[in-house]
């Protein structure tokens, strides 16, 4: 149970820093057995500072039995295909 109270502290931590925080799946790309590569956007409110974020995110995720065993976000699609055993 270590990754769920890992997983709900991240989520506290979002709450925290963010009144606002919405992430938005442009496209998915499927990066073979159980990888898959994101594109998405995220636009966020941050909390104290009232600064606004609208910034394009890349992720590579390997599933296995329908659970995510581990995830990044990248700076570029380039890297993210790599992370994800792909290139373009």
């Amino acid at each position: 149970m270590r990754q769920r109270s890992a997983w709900l502290d991240y989520l506290a931590d979002l709450e925290a820093a963010w009144e606002d925080f919405r992430v938005t799946i442009e496209e998915l790309v499927p990066a073979g057995e159980g990888m898959l590569m994101a594109v998405g956007r995220v636009e966020a409110l941050a909390r104290e500072s009232r600064i606004p974020i609208d910034q394009r995110v890349y992720a590579a995720w390997e599933f296995r039995n329908g659970n995510a065993l581990r995830g990044g976000t990248y700076q570029s699609r380039e890297e993210a295909l790599k992370a994800a055993g792909l290139r373009e």
